[in-house]
């Protein structure tokens, strides 16, 4: 007769280096894909902020070259013009995404080639849009790196 020897009954569980390993693999991962993460908001403004910029620089474009024969030559629309929905942009112009804000300033030269097209003098403080009428420069009012450049 042979006598069969049963190996101890195991519960299932989890040893504690196996714990430990998947502990750790989670860190490494979390430590490279939470930093690209991070990233992303910046980014969605950014693209945001372009997508108004040039929709309503098109805008512009677009009231110009439809006022070009009745005006006896290229005019850009007046501040009033363009802050009048149905004029220029067929709808209140859409909030600056870096600070909510979609009033916008009557920024009358203040871009120029030495200067960045920010509100150095602070005339435009608190607005989300700057529209220079003289030129029918729009951009973005923005004291962040660069992105006044949109």
């Amino acid at each position: 007769m042979q006598i069969i020897q049963h190996s101890p009954i195991k519960s299932g569980g989890f040893t504690v280096v196996e714990l430990l390993i998947v502990i750790t693999i989670i860190g490494i991962l979390s430590t490279v894909i939470i930093p690209h993460m991070t990233h992303y908001p910046n980014m969605a403004k950014a693209t945001a902020t372009k997508a108004i910029v040039e929709t309503t620089r098109n805008a512009i474009s677009r009231f110009v070259l439809a006022n070009h024969a009745a005006n006896q030559g290229a005019q850009v629309p007046t501040y009033t013009e363009f802050n009048t929905p149905g004029v220029v942009l067929n709808e209140p112009i859409q909030p600056n995404p870096y600070n909510g804000n979609n009033s916008i300033c009557d920024a009358d030269n203040h871009w120029s080639a030495t200067n960045p097209p920010i509100d150095i003098n602070s005339t435009c403080s608190g607005y989300g849009w700057n529209y220079d009428q003289t030129h029918g420069r729009f951009w973005a009012n923005s004291n962040q790196d660069n992105e006044h450049l949109y």
